[in-house]
């Protein structure tokens, strides 16, 4: 009670900044056809989404913003870079293929898939909404398309061999001490694993 969650959707990028600017513009325009009045707003992101919020909190003004919360900060999306391009070098057909991409068409084929295996794999079911059963196959495809889809724009990128992620270490470093502005950052180390890179 008395609280609401507004969130946007956004698609992986090897460009932090335009995700980040992407992000703020689709969450300003949901938050202005909303009718929240006038709730505090607290900005929310989850590793590479922590990312993002950091930099929104240092591009753009706070307005309603009261403050942050980053959980399992990371900008260690570039660790996947190396596997992405020896995997497109021994496999030459990759590169060209994912550079003529039309990642919505993909979108669109990855989901005709998913109701193929539904239909080639019947099988176990398991409990789904609406009291129905899926098979057991296709709900395990089903939780993994929106993964892929939110990828495809990232390994079309690397496809037509994209350099780096940017902004740069250090260009990240300059734009965070120069810009951010939050005076309420609640940061939440998840540990494990190695990519949280919470302070």
């Amino acid at each position: 009670r008395g609280f609401c969650i507004l969130a946007v959707s956004y698609a992986t990028a090897i460009d932090y900044v335009s995700v980040a600017d992407m992000i703020e513009t689709r969450f300003t325009r949901a938050l202005a056809g909303s009718k929240l009045g006038d709730l505090p707003v607290w900005g929310l992101g989850h590793s590479l989404g922590a990312l993002a919020q950091v930099l929104i909190s240092s591009r753009h003004p706070s307005g309603r913003r009261k403050g942050q919360i980053l959980i399992a900060y990371t900008r260690r999306g570039e660790e996947a870079l190396p596997v992405v391009r020896t995997v497109l070098r021994a496999n030459p057909v990759l590169g060209p293929l994912l550079s003529s991409l039309d990642v919505g068409v993909a979108s669109e084929f990855l989901m005709k898939g998913v109701e193929f295996v539904e239909r080639a794999l019947p099988g176990r079911q398991v409990a789904s909404g609406a009291g129905g059963a899926k098979p057991v196959a296709s709900s395990v495809v089903r939780d993994v398309v929106p993964l892929l889809q939110q990828m495809l724009p990232l390994l079309r990128e690397v496809g037509v061999e994209q350099d780096s992620f940017r902004p740069s270490e250090g260009q990240l470093t300059r734009a965070i001490s120069q810009g951010y502005r939050e005076q309420n950052t609640l940061l939440v180390r998840l540990g494990g694993g190695g990519l949280d890179e919470t302070p």
